[in-house]
């Protein structure tokens, strides 16, 4: 019976050792961004370029002027 008991605490010491390793492994791993990855992402965004929000902030701005202008008129939205 000891040798069981024995067995049986080593047997599943030695798995929750092994599913320990596996899940600091596999958060290490997503923790290192490629460096094709970060290069890509350095070139793909202009440094000095007009964010989004603050383009549409612009447009949104001047849609009253738009608004009043007699005639017709449209608009698109991106």
């Amino acid at each position: 019976m000891k040798r069981f008991l024995l067995f049986s605490v080593v047997a599943l010491g030695s798995v929750l050792l092994l599913a320990a390793l596996t899940l600091v492994g596999i958060w290490r791993a997503s923790q290192v961004v490629p460096d094709f990855y970060a290069e890509a992402l350095r070139s793909a965004r202009p440094r000095h370029s007009e964010s989004p929000a603050r383009r549409c902030s612009k447009r949104r701005l001047r849609w009253p002027a738009t608004f009043r202008k007699q005639g017709r008129w449209e608009g698109s939205f991106h």
